[in-house]
């Protein structure tokens, strides 16, 4: 992944641990307390039959974007998706963007809000991702 306005953000910002998400080119455009932005540049070997983004890739853009959110809590922690849900609206044939913000948690699960754009911020896609922190260790805050 690549990161835009570095400076900015440099203090939530890790290097992808997934191949996977290099794969896809995805972009980390904005990252702050609870909140990240994350870019999936179009790319027709990710759609569907018609043309448009298969709804896998949308997910795989949710699902890290909600991970990168997630990440600005916890230091070095392993933590995995637990539970899905989403609920496409629109096609998308132009490059699409998540933003996923954290909005809750009980004991070791966390709850992260994630909305799907395309270019002109028409809502693609929207959902909610649950996530399990095993182990939570030490917290990050906006000082380190």
């Amino acid at each position: 992944m690549e990161m835009s306005d570095k400076d900015n953000n440099k203090e939530f910002y890790r290097p992808p641990k997934a191949p996977y998400e290099k794969l896809l080119g995805l972009k980390i455009l904005k990252v702050t307390q609870d909140f990240a932005r994350v870019q999936l540049p179009f790319n027709k070997d990710f759609t569907n039959p018609h043309g448009s983004f298969h709804g896998g890739a949308i997910i795989s853009l949710a699902d890290t974007a909600a991970a990168v959110a997630l990440s600005t809590r916890y230091e070095d922690v392993g933590f995995f998706t637990t539970r899905f849900n989403m609920e496409f609206r629109n096609q998308a044939k132009t490059d699409i963007f998540a933003e996923a913000r954290i909005t809750g948690s009980r004991k070791n699960l966390y709850f992260i809000g994630i909305k799907i754009f395309n270019e002109d911020r028409r809502l693609v896609a929207n959902g909610e991702a649950t996530f399990f922190v095993p182990n939570k260790g030490k917290q990050r805050t906006k000082e380190g």
